[in-house]
């Protein structure tokens, strides 16, 4: 939920199999009630399309007859696959990618972008991120029932569980970008 001009943008995702967009909507009016009021409510327009999870997509750059562009975020599959959470990773590509095209356009510095897209895993822990991400996925993925996914959430609900998730998931801090 974010607030976008005179309206306000609300997003919602779910499993490509399963997911039905208009009863998704509907929960997020009960999930954000506390925090806006959206009893009045109305679909303005839709944007959808898939979100590539699983770490960076194979080819996030071009640079060709055709022109040139650099996918970032979740257009480049910076995006966790278990959450959706892709904050963290588009402001830390988005950063890292600023840096590379101002050092290979502005200084002339051969091949910063591609270095970018080498070391992007590594930069604040991203690639650990979205491997954690990605199991987190295939362990939803993989329960057959609601008590299974009772039982996972329990057991992440637990303190020593939600330190865990918090050190995996969270250590990073945004603010210690730099």
């Amino acid at each position: 939920l974010a607030p976008h001009r005179d309206i306000a943008a609300i997003g919602v995702a779910g499993h490509p199999h399963a997911f039905q967009p208009a009863a998704s909507l509907r929960a997020a009016q009960t999930l954000f009630q506390d925090v806006a009021d959206l009893s009045q409510m109305r679909v303005v327009e839709r944007k959808a399309g898939i979100i590539p999870t699983g770490g960076r997509l194979r080819r996030i750059y071009r640079d060709d007859d055709r022109g040139r562009g650099l996918l970032l975020g979740d257009a480049a599959g910076l995006c966790g696959a278990a959450t959706g959470g892709g904050i963290y990773p588009a402001l830390l590509s988005g950063r890292l990618a600023a840096h590379a095209v101002a050092s290979e356009v502005l200084n002339g510095e051969r091949d910063a972008i591609k270095a970018y897209s080498r070391n992007l895993a590594y930069a604040g822990r991203l690639g650990h991120y979205l491997r954690i991400e990605d199991w987190l996925r295939w362990v939803l993925d993989s329960m057959k029932s609601d008590a299974d996914v009772g039982m996972l959430y329990g057991l992440f609900g637990s303190p020593a569980g939600r330190q865990v998730l918090q050190r995996a998931l969270l250590e990073t801090p945004i603010i210690g970008m730099d």
